[in-house]
């Protein structure tokens, strides 16, 4: 019995510990290819290791190339566009609200002693409705003693607006010393045209000249044209208080038109009338007489150092460029206005947007306004031409079919 009991006991014991070390919910299989887990709700309540299916493992990588992907383009960056630049002028029958503008102005005067200052001399303005702006001193300074007088000059218009310029004025003891040459108004170094078209031409622009009697009377326009010029814009007439027509016009008109050369014709004038304007642009029509031009008539005022002479404001001058187009519009030809930067920026209003010519001797120009022209240079060399001569930039696009 005792012996019995022994063996129950000892059953029990074993019992227990298989129990125990089955259910510790970790696994007991080490088989690398199942995933067992401890699970409940057998028939007999018994403890299982059911395998849970593996996942296929991924392929191994290889050390293989793919194919090559196309080669995308660099992307080129978008040139942040130039300012638009346009002249601020006074709502037309509302109040004046615009200072006068400084056309041409010095930073250094000399002034003999004992003499006196005329300011005009020095100093242009322009206002959007008074033509004639005063012009007066801002500082302290006495002509009859020697030495520096740092001041200012005043432009102020009929409605009170005011602007001012600084500069330094020098009362000098003896004789006045000439001003050094400005660094712009020196003589350029010449533009080989192979250069100029190598670095202006190209898609979209052919290159050119323009030219005056200055030039003298011997330019030969089948060297001009063998060199690879393609166009030429020839001054037809001139009005500097008298009227004339450029004494080698008839030449070089016919001689440009046997090359072959595309041709456009410029007027240069201070014209300050609407009236004498408009006789002026009749004679030049009746010369032209109906002759074809591929370019258009330009017009061409420059004059702004001397402009307090003109008795003009911003509407007046720019109402004359008006007239002109209306003129040769009549007539059948396109009217253009010829102009350098700033005037272009702060004169012109050009409201019923004309072909510009712009005047810019700069490398690259920072004019942000449309223009059809460029006149990159006053020191073109060229075969043909003796001397320097006005470098052109024409954009195809403005002239639809001219250039193909």
């Amino acid at each position: 019995m005792r012996k019995n009991r022994f063996i129950i006991i000892f059953a029990t014991i074993i019992c227990l510990m298989l129990a125990a070390e089955g259910c510790d919910g970790r696994t007991r299989n080490n088989t690398p290819d199942a995933t067992p887990v401890c699970t409940i709700g057998t028939e007999t309540g018994a403890l299982q290791d059911t395998p849970v299916e593996t996942p296929t493992p991924a392929e191994p990588a290889t050390d293989t190339p793919g194919p090559t992907p196309d080669p995308t383009e660099t992307p080129v960056p978008t040139p942040t566009p130039l300012p638009v630049v346009t002249p601020v002028v006074s709502e037309e029958g509302g109040p004046d609200t615009v200072p006068p503008l400084f056309l041409h102005a010095k930073s250094k005067i000399q002034v003999e002693k004992g003499g006196n200052l005329d300011l005009r001399e020095y100093f242009s303005v322009i206002d959007d409705n008074d033509r004639a702006p005063k012009l007066y001193v801002d500082g302290e300074y006495d002509f009859s003693k020697e030495g520096e007088y740092k001041l200012r000059c005043a432009a102020e218009d009929s409605s009170g607006n005011r602007s001012s310029w600084g500069f330094t004025m020098t009362v000098v003891g003896g004789e006045v010393t000439p001003s050094p040459v400005p660094e712009e108004e020196q003589e350029p170094t010449p533009f080989p045209y192979d250069d100029f078209v190598a670095k202006y031409g190209g898609e979209g622009r052919v290159c050119g000249i323009d030219l005056s009697a200055w030039k003298g009377g011997s330019v030969d326009f089948e060297k001009l044209r063998d060199a690879g010029v393609e166009f030429v814009m020839i001054r037809m007439a001139y009005y500097n208080g008298k009227f004339g027509f450029d004494m080698y016009f008839d030449r070089n008109f016919k001689a440009a038109r046997e090359a072959g050369l595309k041709t456009g014709v410029y007027f240069y004038t201070q014209d300050c009338d609407e009236t004498l304007l408009r006789e002026h642009v009749k004679a030049i029509l009746e010369k032209l007489d109906g002759a074809p031009l591929e370019l258009p008539i330009a017009y061409d005022f420059e004059s702004w150092r001397e402009f307090h002479k003109f008795n003009m404001n911003i509407r007046d001058i720019n109402r004359l460029f008006d007239v002109f187009c209306e003129e040769v519009e009549k007539a059948g030809y396109t009217g253009m206005l010829y102009g350098s930067r700033e005037p272009l920026e702060e004169v012109w209003t050009n409201y019923n947007k004309k072909p510009v010519w712009l005047a810019n001797y700069v490398g690259k120009t920072l004019y942000g306004n449309d223009y059809c022209m460029w006149q990159v240079s006053s020191a073109g060399k060229v075969d043909g031409i003796d001397e320097n001569t006005d470098f052109d930039v024409l954009y195809t696009d403005h002239f639809e079919g001219l250039f193909n």
